[in-house]
């Protein structure tokens, strides 16, 4: 069953000969969308997410919720940083990113930032929990194979949240064997939050934090 309807206004097929350097006009829109997009299919949904809040307004509802809170509002977090340093343009309207896609670049680079620093805080976190419960070559080593990982290096190059649960997990690790050791209310409830906070990032942490 064919739904016509979807078939409305179409008038038919348009041939663009090979050759072109500068897009024909019956290409332009789809030339341009790629001015706000990157190489990973994901990365944008995050810019789109965060267009959409409205911190002045009290608006924080993020209207997506594959990514977690923690992980959304760190990566705004992160931009509105780099817009008080100069170093990232916030705008309203989309129009200025197809004007200027370096800008659009720009925000890009520095959510992946956010990936790059909880990457290289997994290591530092891992190098924490061997020199404290089984000794400095342990944690070393641990540390160097987490960060030799391509699993663990392909997700520091993009703009997503599984390095960033993920050094929440190892935090909660950490709280968590302090807290089998000393017994202390506050290590149990360190652990817990950081538990809470890997789960709130990525709902399939969970595992992680049993």
């Amino acid at each position: 069953m064919i739904n016509k309807k979807a078939f409305e206004g179409f008038t038919g097929v348009v041939t663009i000969p090979a050759g072109w350097k500068t897009p024909p006009a019956e290409l332009l829109n789809t030339y341009r969308s790629f001015y706000v997009r990157s190489e990973h299919e994901d990365e944008q949904s995050i810019l789109l997410v965060l267009s959409r809040m409205k911190p002045r307004r009290l608006q924080f509802n993020p209207h997506l919720f594959v990514y977690g809170g923690p992980f959304i509002y760190s990566v705004g977090a992160v931009l509105a940083a780099g817009a008080a340093t100069g170093l990232v343009t916030l705008k309203g309207s989309i129009l200025y990113y197809l004007e200027n896609p370096a800008k659009m670049a720009d925000m890009y680079l520095a959510g992946r930032l956010l990936s790059v620093a909880a990457y290289v805080a997994c290591g530092l976190m891992l190098l924490r929990i061997g020199r404290l419960h089984l000794g400095l070559g342990a944690g070393g080593l641990a540390g160097a194979l987490f960060l030799a990982t391509p699993a663990a290096v392909v997700q520091a190059h993009v703009l997503k949240n599984h390095t960033l649960w993920s050094f929440f997990a190892l935090l909660a690790l950490e709280r968590s064997a302090r807290l089998l050791k000393s017994g202390s209310l506050k290590h149990y409830a360190q652990a817990g939050a950081a538990a809470g906070l890997a789960v709130a990032t990525f709902l399939g942490a969970w595992p992680a934090c049993l």
